[in-house]
Parts: structure tokens; sequence; C-alpha cells
């Protein structure tokens, strides 16, 4: 059986653009969290108006905020980098809240978290009349599937940085659960939260268990704490959200794929300025339609490699990179590296028939090694069909090599296993070499006797 390693072939998936949502995610929640940092409030929503507004309003900047702000993110850089098992951010908002309340910094115009009501939400059935709940419906069905859009896009993120699996079926159970409690307590609907999620993850938050911790002390606060916070600068706030986006920056990611793949680079490019410009998840859309395109593409320029048998083992290569093989006469064995579909079928028809044309002497056997071809759609076994009939014209057996399970099953779903011959449909190159040497004894002659 042949040994040469089977190309992988592309998938149009989005993690391979995941640099690039998580680079638009983390200017966005820059963006978004600066304001606070600056001590003045922005109104625009999305990244490119909020930032055009943030510059224009710099003549604002409360300069204690700044301070504050700037402050705090020292604390957390040199804890993460020196004292790393002491987590930055709480000492940074320990110390900022303190700070704000003995030197009254709200009173000098520093905006802080205020005051936050106290105690528990009460259990309260939502009173909706049965006229009004058609008007309900819609607005209720979008919000769920933004929901659930956002909270996709931010698992798979994530998930993809911190090698784990998500389950979305799970997740949407978990949010419909999650919003109906909140339902009965007068809450909004539950969605991810991008930032929080770059922060939890910051702190060092691993499972669903730094969830739970965050409920409890958030519920012992409204009982027992809420005027502590009162004076917690919004800046803090701000810093931590930001100390933990900048953390999701990965340039060099795309520094590699600059190097390696340039198509994936720009992809990667307009990835990123969809995200940021139109929203992560129109990004996310824009990326995979490119590399559903980009796959279109490669597998449309798909060159038929010819292959030649090395002489020191029982390998099948590409003529033009190992020269050193050799050719049994009378045997063309080609290769196809990519599915066969309805963009490239009539691009692998040409080039069987210009290498039939060219070679010398004229082949008897021209032997198609599937091992590296995925599949094939009804374009392409029609193709296969009109190429072996062509073939058969032309005095040149058409045989096909290595084909795997999924192709095997397409061709006789097609009948091309019984047009082609149950007989030249090999396991592998060598079993084809093996009965074509069985019907041209003569081209014996031209394989070294240690290989065959």
């Amino acid at each position: 059986m042949s040994t040469h390693s089977r190309p992988q072939e592309p998938a149009p998936s989005p993690k391979r653009q995941r640099p690039s949502y998580l680079n638009a995610l983390a200017l966005t929640i820059v963006v978004k969290q600066l304001p606070k940092i600056l001590g003045y409030k922005v109104e625009a929503e999305d990244v490119i108006p909020a930032a055009l507004e943030l510059i224009a309003k710099l003549g604002q900047t409360v300069w204690l905020s700044l301070l504050v702000g700037v402050g705090c993110l020292v604390i957390i850089y040199v804890f993460k980098r020196w004292i790393p098992k002491i987590p930055g951010a709480l000492v940074a908002v320990i110390v900022a809240t303190a700070a704000s309340a003995m030197l009254g910094w709200a009173a000098q115009g520093l905006k802080v978290v205020g005051a936050i009501p106290s105690g528990l939400p009460s259990f309260a059935i939502p009173h909706v009349e049965l006229s009004s709940l058609g008007a309900y419906l819609l607005p209720a069905l979008a919000i769920a599937l933004m929901g659930f859009a956002d909270t996709a896009v931010a698992s798979e993120l994530f998930a993809d940085r911190n090698k784990y699996e998500v389950d979305p079926d799970k997740d949407l159970y978990g949010l419909g659960a999650a919003s109906l409690l909140s339902g009965l307590f007068g809450g909004f609907a539950v969605s991810a939260s991008d930032s929080r999620t770059a922060v939890a993850e910051t702190a060092g938050g691993k499972s669903q268990v730094a969830n739970l911790v965050g409920a409890v002390v958030i519920a012992l606060v409204l009982m027992f704490f809420a005027r502590i916070l009162a004076p917690l600068p919004s800046a803090a706030l701000g810093a931590v959200v930001i100390s933990a986006g900048i953390t999701l920056f990965d340039f060099t990611t795309m520094r590699r794929a600059w190097k390696q793949n340039r198509g994936d680079f720009w992809i990667g490019i307009i990835a990123f300025v969809g995200a940021v410009v139109l929203g992560l998840l129109p990004g996310i859309v824009i990326a995979v339609l490119l590399s559903l395109w980009n796959v279109l593409m490669q597998g449309a320029r798909t060159q038929l490699a010819v292959l030649a048998r090395s002489d020191v083992g029982n390998v099948w290569r590409n003529i033009k990179r190992y020269p050193n093989g050799y050719a049994v006469p009378g045997l063309t064995v080609v290769r196809w590296e990519s599915g066969i579909f309805f963009g490239n079928s009539k691009g692998f028809a040409r080039q069987v028939k210009e290498v039939v044309a060219q070679a010398q002497p004229k082949p008897n056997w021209l032997v198609f090694d599937a091992e590296a071809t995925g599949d094939a759609d009804f374009t392409a076994t029609t193709m296969l069909e009109e190429l072996n009939t062509t073939l058969q014209e032309q005095g040149v057996t058409f045989a096909i090599a290595e084909p795997n399970g999924r192709l095997q099953e397409t061709l006789a779903k097609a009948g091309l296993d019984s047009k082609i011959g149950q007989d030249k449909i090999f396991s592998s190159v060598d079993a084809a070499l093996k009965a074509y040497l069985a019907a041209y004894p003569q081209a014996q002659a031209a394989i070294p006797q240690k290989n065959s």
C-alpha cells in the first residue's frame, strides 16, 4: 500500500480565524471601557463611532479618574507579573474603594458606583394578558436568538483559546433555564458577556464553579455589603475589564499566518474589520463565507500530479518534487490532492487528457490514485464516467486506486464501479501495478529488481 502522507483539505471553519475575532473582541472591550477611565460618557454603541467620539471628547478627561484607572492597571500588572497567586484585580478594587471613601473622591467629581439597592429580588410570576401574548412573542424570539448567538460565539472563542469543548445544545438549555428563572424574579433575559468572561478567565476561572462563587458573592453583597461598594470608582472597574481584554489580543498567530498562508491572513484581516465595524456575529458570517470561497478556489486551482515509484521503497510521489523515482512503461499514475466537485471537475478531466496526450509512450493504463480525494459530487461522477468512456475510446484503461470508503460509496451509487470495472478499482497503487504487470509482463524489466 502506498505510504505517502495524505494531504489535509482545508475546512471552512471559523476556528481558523479565531485570532481575528479575539483581536476584535479585545479592541471592543478596550474601546468601550476607556470612557470609564477617562471619566466621561460616550453615547455611541458601535466600536468605530465610539472610538471617534472618545477621541473627540479627550478635552473632557477627568484627571483624577485617569490617575485612578492607570493606578489600578499598574497594580494589576505588578501583581500578575511578580505576585501571580494574589488576584491583582481584587487588590486594585479594594485599594481604589478604600482610597475613594477616605479621600472623598466622589465629591471631587470622580464617578463612583453609588448606592446599590440592597436585598435579594422577590419571587413574582409575571402577569401577561393572553391578548398581549402575541405582541411579546416576536420580540422574545428575537432576544432569544440574539442571546444564543452571542453566547455561542463567546463560548466557542474561549473554548478554542483554552482547549476545551463546548456543547451548544447544553448552552441553549442553560440559557433558557436561566432566563426563565430570571423572569420569575423580575430580571432580564440571560446572555453571555464577553467582557465578564474575559475578566473571569483572567482571574483564573476554569469551570462553572467560578459562576457559582460569583453568584454567591453577589448575593452576599446585596444582602450585607451593598453600602461598602458605593465609593468604588468606575475607573477601577474599567481598569479591571481592560486588563482582562488586553490579554485577548493575539498578534503572534496573525504574524505566523502572514508567513505561512497569505490567503488566511487576509481573510483574518477582513474578519477582524468586519467584526469591529459590524459586530462579532456578522464578522464570523463574513469569515465563514470567505473561508468557503477560499476552499472552493483552492480546490478549483488543484493541479494534477503525475506520480513515479520511489526507488527506495513502496512509495509513489510527485515526479516534479521527487525526480529520482522511476516510471513503469505504459502505466501513468496521477493524484488529485482535493475532492472533485463542480468547481474543479472540468479541470481534472482536462489535465488527465493532457497527461495522456503528452505521455511517451502512450499509456496502456491510467491509474487515478484517489487516496487524497475525499469525495466526488454529482458533477464529478458524471465527469468520471465520460472520462472513462473517452479513455477507452483511445485504448487506455482507466483504473482507480485506494479510494476511501465514502468515495467508494459514491462510485457505487453512480454505477461507476461496474462501468469502470470492479477489477479496475484497487486497494493501493501497488495493487494496480501488480495487475498491470500481470497484463503487460514486458514492463517488468523497467522495475529495479530490489523493488519488484
